[in-house]
C-alpha cells in the first residue's frame, strides 16, 4: 500500500479529521493526545506533508523522542527527520554537553531557521534550555564556497572561537586539523568530515575525505559550517562579560583577576 493511500484511509477518522484541521489552523500549537501507537506518527506525517513547512513536535520526554523518530523516519525519510535532544549534563557542574548533543540541537535550528520542510522532535527540557540566538547563530555560521577569498589565519582563530577542538587528526565530529595550508574540519552539518586546502588566502579545493583512511572520496562545491558550541566567543563580547564577573566578585568579596583575564583573551570554560 502506498503511503498517500495510507494518508487517505487515516483521514477518514473523526480524531484524525480534528487533528489535521487543528494544524492547518497553524496560528496556535496543536495539542495531540488522542492517537495511539504509531498513529500519532502517521498523523503528524501527514500534516507535515500538508503544510510543505518546518514542524516542531514537543513530547514529554527523551524515550518517547526517539521511538517518535524511529516511526517518522519510517515514513518521511532520515533526511526529513531532525532531533532537539536537551543536554545530557546537569547545570553549573563544569562539564561541557557531549559534542554530539551540542550537533544536533544547533543542526536542528539551523534547518528550522533556512525554513527548510523538515520535522524536528524536542523534548519540554530540550526547549527549556537557553541556546543560541538565531540572530548570532546567524553570524557564526561560516559559508565556504569553492574559489573564494577568506583569510586563513581568520578562518582557523574562527574555528577556535565557535568551539572547533584542535587535534593532530581529524577522527571525529567538532575537531580540525591544520597541515600546512590545509585544513581538516569535522562540522556537525556533514557526514563526514572536509578538507580545505587554501593558495594564500583563497579556497583551492574542498573535499570529503574517510576518517579512517584519510583519503579524499568527493569534492564539493560549498561547506556550511556551523558553530561547535551554544555559547560562542566572540570578542566584541569578551569585555562586557568580563565586567559583569568582576562586579558579580566584589559583591561577594571575591577576587577575580584571573578569570577576568581568561574571558578577555577569549578563553573557553567546560560547563
Amino acid at each position: 500500500m502506498s503511503l498517500t493511500k495510507l494518508f487517505e484511509i487515516t483521514a477518514t477518522s473523526p480524531a484524525v479529521k480534528r487533528v489535521l484541521h487543528a494544524f492547518n489552523d497553524q496560528t496556535a500549537p496543536v495539542l495531540i493526545s488522542s492517537l495511539a501507537g504509531s498513529l500519532r506518527a502517521l498523523v503528524i506525517a501527514h500534516a507535515h506533508r500538508v503544510r510543505n513547512g518546518p514542524t516542531v513536535v514537543i513530547v514529554e520526554d527523551t524515550e518517547t523522542a526517539e521511538l517518535l523518530i524511529d516511526e517518522l523516519i519510517s515514513i518521511l525519510g532520515q533526511e526529513e527527520v531532525l532531533f532537539f535532544p536537551s543536554w545530557d549534563v546537569q547545570p553549573y557542574n563544569h562539564i561541557s554537553p557531549d559534542s554530539d548533543v551540542t550537533g544536533q540541537r544547533i543542526s536542528a535550528m539551523y534547518a528550522l531557521r533556512q525554513g527548510r520542510s523538515v520535522v524536528v522532535v524536542a523534548t519540554v527540557r530540550a526547549v527549556m534550555q537557553r541556546t543560541l540566538p538565531p540572530a548570532l547563530l546567524d553570524s557564526t555560521t561560516i559559508h565556504i564556497r569553492l574559489g573564494e577569498e577568506m583569510p586563513f589565519a581568520d578562518f582557523i582563530d574562527r574555528a577556535v572561537r565557535h568551539g572547533f577542538d584542535r587535534t593532530h587528526m581529524v577522527q571525529m565530529p567538532g575537531q580540525f586539523s591544520v597541515r600546512g595550508g590545509i585544513v581538516d574540519i569535522f562540522p556537525h552539518s556533514l557526514s563526514r568530515p572536509c578538507r580545505i586546502e587554501f593558495f594564500g588566502d583563497e579556497i583551492d579545493s574542498l573535499r570529503l575525505f574517510d576518517i579512517y583512511t584519510q583519503r579524499s572520496t568527493e569534492n564539493i562545491s560549498e561547506l556550511t559550517m556551523l558553530p561547535n558550541r551554544e555559547v560562542v566567543d566572540e570578542p566584541a563580547a569578551r569585555s562586557v562579560v568580563a565586567k559583569r564577573v568582576k562586579e558579580a566578585a566584589a559583591a561577594h568579596a571575591l577576587k577575580a583577576g584571573e578569570l577576568e583575564s581568561h574571558i578577555k583573551q577569549g578563553g573557553l570554560f567546560d560547563g
